[in-house]
């Protein structure tokens, strides 16, 4: 907590001799969101339910070109969602490939997103447009866990200039599972995201 806090609320300002040609060189921040989550049963159905959860990011810049930067960012996103007829759907699933194990999914479901990518930043005036991808793992969180390969997008507006001490950071975000990876199930996120973010 006291590293957040740190990170978020510092107590000092970045000192002005950095040079503008080698700043910033990472960041991290952490964002609320709010969404919508399903889980699709293929042979059966969906179970969409209103999502809550948290977006961890830390990135490091590769390209800081004039109004363009990027680099290499690290994403885990945390949630849960609530749907009441989940668990008896997922009782009821008749499997398409049996091959696979049969998941009691809850109505108070957990899922996780972790991922690695590519973020890029381009500075308009006081407001910098940002947009993420990233690839890894995405799935349901339980007792007995459901992960497969999964696509992370994440699309807004940063505002202020990368060496102020806080920066309102505001986006949407989306999460998919891609591939054939799991015949049975398939999961997605889509979501508003708010918080703050902190260049080093």
């Amino acid at each position: 907590m006291f590293i957040v806090c740190y990170c978020f609320f510092p107590s000092h300002q970045i000192q002005a001799q950095q040079n503008s040609n080698d700043f910033p060189r990472a960041f991290l921040s952490i964002q609320f969101t709010l969404g919508k989550h399903n889980v699709q049963f293929k042979s059966l159905g969906n179970a969409p339910g209103f999502s809550f959860g948290f977006k961890f990011n830390a990135g490091i810049y590769l390209v800081n070109d004039g109004n363009f930067a990027g680099g290499l960012q690290f994403t885990l996103v945390e949630g849960a969602s609530n749907n009441k007829r989940r668990r008896k759907m997922s009782e009821d699933f008749d499997r398409p490939d049996k091959n696979f194990d049969k998941h009691i999914v809850y109505k108070f479901a957990m899922f996780r997103s972790s991922n690695v990518g590519w973020f890029s930043e381009i500075k308009a005036g006081d407001m910098t447009l940002f947009h993420q991808i990233g690839f890894g793992i995405f799935g349901l969180t339980e007792n007995d866990p459901l992960y497969n390969l999964g696509m992370h997008n994440h699309i807004g507006i940063i505002t202020q200039q990368p060496d102020s001490p806080t920066r309102l950071h505001l986006g949407l975000l989306h999460d998919w599972t891609i591939g054939s990876g799991n015949p049975n199930y398939s999961i997605s996120n889509i979501g508003l995201s708010v918080g703050g973010m902190r260049n080093f």
